[in-house]
């Protein structure tokens, strides 16, 4: 099904043209799986592998549903492992193949997904231990310099009729001096009810509007429906899956004194409730004095989809929205901008979705392609190599929504039904975000 599509100029108030942007390709992944001749052992090459890519959730204590951090619990879960990474779901890295590469990638390879095949259906050897582990893919943010905290608990206080709140909070910016934030990290005090979050700087001429906000509301926040997306300093977001991010060497995001960070949090009725239990996050930063280029983010939407703008209807197994604009013009003042990395957001009714370039002779360039989204599974994707987006180029967005019987929430243990979706905390949401460089 597809919908009305406008093109907006995002930060220019009335700059709206109603057009049907013309659909970017997407690429085709391979999902063939060939046996290896040789039967490869635990020890030798299986046990590394899953020991670099898979205990980082699947350990005691982690979010996996079970561990695989020795010989016995990988023969107990082998046929799990197997389905799992042969129809790619696991390890959760949502991006397709054939899009373009990014650093960290700890998806597997054809090759690995093979031998993990190989092994399950070779009578899962163990051979002799000894052997080095397997390259981690370099995860961590590296040493923690500031961490903020919420001042209180909060506990979900959702709209009559409705299971979700969203909920905003300014905690204070202790630095007298400026810092650039190179690493973030978000830590949901209650994972069972933050369905996601976003975090961004008001600087200090937007410090007062946010404390008349905050003391409007008896409550700690206030309530901001549809969440803050763009207008705002980012430093980062978290969805559940997502540990965290590493800015490009030598880029920061730029914090003065006098301001204050602006959180954003979705809350969700748990699966269970038990669960519904109150919430105080926090935030862990890498700050430093300088950097060499400072990081701007670019958040890509119709800015008429919050106002009622994104029907999905009950029922329907693929609603197809997309928008397309140039914003060098705004950001990047008339001179291209240096794209470091690429998110894409969407709630639990995505399907599927693309961010890409179409450049002002007629090609295209893939910057980030999801072919099966998860909401658990998100994260921010840095470009191996950079892309330059030049004046009169444009970023497109493509956002497939599956709102049918078979894909709905479950709260409090029970399925929902479908029911008609737009733009809210409870419905869902089409946005890209873009780091960039001038």
């Amino acid at each position: 099904m597809r919908r009305a599509i406008f093109v907006l100029c995002l930060f220019a108030p009335g700059c709206i043209e109603e057009v049907y942007p013309p659909d970017l390709a997407w690429c085709e992944d391979e999902l063939s799986v060939d046996k290896l001749p040789e039967v490869p052992t635990y020890a030798e090459t299986v046990g590394p592998l899953l020991q670099s890519r898979c205990t980082r959730c699947h350990r005691e204590g982690g979010i996996g549903t079970f561990a695989i951090e020795s010989y016995d619990d990988a023969v107990a879960h082998k046929d799990a492992i197997r389905r799992a990474v042969v129809e790619r779901t696991m390890p959760p890295w949502m991006p397709a193949k054939c899009c373009t590469d990014y650093e960290q990638d700890f998806s597997l390879t054809q090759e690995q997904i093979d031998l993990i095949a190989s092994w399950v259906d070779g009578g899962t050897p163990r051979g002799e231990p000894g052997i080095s582990p397997a390259e981690e893919p370099g995860f961590g943010l590296g040493p923690v310099t500031l961490t903020l905290d919420m001042a209180e608990e909060y506990e979900r206080n959702p709209p009559p009729g409705t299971n979700d709140d969203t909920r905003c909070f300014m905690l204070d910016w202790p630095e007298d001096e400026t810092k650039y934030v190179t690493g973030f990290r978000f830590v949901p005090g209650n994972a069972a009810v933050v369905h996601h979050a976003v975090v961004l700087v008001a600087g200090p001429d937007l410090v007062p509007t946010y404390e008349y906000y905050a003391q409007q509301d008896e409550a700690y926040g206030w309530s901001c429906p549809g969440g803050l997306v763009s207008g705002y300093g980012y430093l980062g977001g978290w969805s559940p899956g997502w540990e965290g991010q590493k800015t490009p060497d030598g880029h920061g995001h730029r914090v003065d004194p006098g301001s204050k960070v602006v959180v954003s949090i979705h809350y969700s009725a748990p699966a269970r409730a038990e669960q519904d239990l109150p919430d105080r996050s926090r935030i862990e930063l890498v700050t430093v004095d300088e950097v060499d280029h400072e990081i701007q983010a670019i958040s890509v939407f119709n800015a008429l989809w919050p106002w009622g703008g994104m029907p999905i209807p009950a029922g329907e197994k693929d609603v197809k929205y997309n928008v397309m604009y140039d914003p060098t013009d705004v950001v990047g003042y008339g001179q291209p901008l240096t794209l470091l990395s690429v998110n894409l957001h969407m709630h639990e009714r995505g399907k599927s979705g693309m961010i890409g370039i179409l450049r002002k002779d007629g090609t295209e360039e893939c910057l980030l392609q999801i072919d099966r989204y998860e909401h658990e599974w998100q994260g921010d994707y840095i470009f191996k190599e950079p892309k330059v987006l030049e004046p009169d180029d444009r970023l497109y967005l493509e956002c497939h929504f599956d709102n049918s019987e078979d894909n709905q929430r479950v709260v409090f243990g029970e399925k929902e039904a479908p029911r008609d979706l737009n733009w809210a905390e409870d419905g869902e949401m089409c946005v890209g975000f873009v780091a960039a460089t001038k």
